[in-house]
């Protein structure tokens, strides 16, 4: 028992480490006209948090569902980094209307924010399965969300795509991640 809570604890000391990174990362981008650049540079870290919350849980867990789903998620993740830094290398010449980037950078603040609070407010508890399945019902559900803002204004036909892409997949994690949820624990 007492390893099983130094684990927990190791764990959540990590969670958080990731968490306080990238909600600085994605508060610290500076806004361009350009609302395909700004939403690949505020996602980005939250694609990178996403893959050292996997990596963390893999440190831990011996649950094979999860263990699975999160090499998935890590390869997933990594492919679109390299996807957007593709996209972002070759993008140039296109601004937004000032009225469409001022609509874009607010709700992506809120959407933000919220999702930092929910992160931030997931489960803390010995079970380090249960914990990253809160964590990352959180995370993706704020990924959705910023898919569907960015989804509607003038982007890049790559990042369009892309985009449509990352929010099924987020959608698809959340569905098979709340059924494990009520599978294993009933919640």
């Amino acid at each position: 028992m007492k390893s099983e809570i130094k684990s927990a604890e190791n764990y959540l000391y990590e969670y958080d480490q990731i968490l306080w990174e990238m909600s600085n990362k994605m508060f610290s981008r500076k806004v361009s006209n350009n609302i395909t650049v700004d939403f690949i540079r505020c996602v980005l870290p939250l694609q990178k948090a996403s893959i050292y919350i996997c990596e963390n849980l893999l440190k831990y867990t011996d649950n094979y569902p999860l263990g699975q789903m999160a090499y998935n998620m890590i390869n997933e993740c990594k492919d679109n980094i390299k996807q957007m830094k593709g996209i972002l290398k070759s993008v140039k010449g296109f601004n937004n209307l000032s009225y469409d980037n001022n609509m874009y950078v607010s709700d992506y603040l809120n959407i933000t924010r919220q999702t930092i609070y929910e992160m931030t407010n997931s489960l803390r508890s010995i079970d380090i399965n249960m914990n990253f399945v809160s964590e990352v019902l959180a995370l993706n559900n704020g990924m959705v969300r910023l898919c569907e803002n960015v989804l509607k204004y003038d982007i890049d036909p790559r990042l369009r795509h892309l985009v449509v892409n990352m929010e099924r997949m987020a959608e698809y994690e959340i569905n098979v991640l709340e059924s494990l949820n009520y599978y294993n624990y009933g919640v």
